[in-house]
């Protein structure tokens, strides 16, 4: 298909999906076998990577790095939030309600919350999908929600994570 290289991200998120509860673990030989059996197939027409997408960070800093320090070499890493802060019950996107647009601007500003820690933080290859609410509102109930009024706080999650993953000593000149 013209694809040289390909990297698989599994969610490795910090609670488990539905009950929040804390997750300290993830199955990496699973990982690691169904990679080592994807790499045998394909490997001679594909590079294939290990990555992981790491949710809910910011929920437990802690947890992250015990996450990816317990995994095996990882390729690429996303950086990830799923759910709405923790004013809101820390309740995930795809269950968003249809509400009033000031409910939907509310739950926005509690997400770059999260996203701006996150990004502080920094111990990932890229961040996810920064406008996740918009497109919840939008797939299920038709709501257009706008991040134009999120410019400048859109720009400082930016900042955050490029002065995270560029050395103090370097310029973007440099690199």
């Amino acid at each position: 298909r013209g694809l040289d290289e390909i990297c698989v991200t599994d969610h490795v998120d910090t609670v488990y999906w539905g009950s929040n509860a804390p997750r300290w673990d993830f199955d990496w030989d699973k990982a690691q076998r169904e990679l080592a059996e994807a790499r045998q197939l394909y490997g001679g027409r594909l590079t294939i990577r290990l990555g992981a997408e790491l949710g809910e960070a910011n929920m437990a800093f802690d947890r992250a790095e015990h996450l990816l320090n317990h995994a095996p070499k990882l390729d690429f890493v996303i950086g990830s939030v799923h759910m709405a802060g923790k004013k809101f019950g820390y309740f995930d996107f795809y269950y968003i309600e249809k509400n009033t647009e000031t409910y939907y601007h509310a739950l926005i500003d509690s997400y770059l919350e999260d996203m701006l820690e996150l990004a502080k933080w920094g111990s990932f290859s890229v961040l996810g999908h920064l406008t996740l609410p918009e497109r919840y509102a939008w797939e299920r109930h038709r709501v257009p929600l706008s991040f134009d009024r999120y410019e400048e706080r859109l720009r400082s999650i930016l900042k955050a994570a490029i002065d995270r993953l560029i050395p103090v000593s370097s310029s973007l000149e440099d690199l």
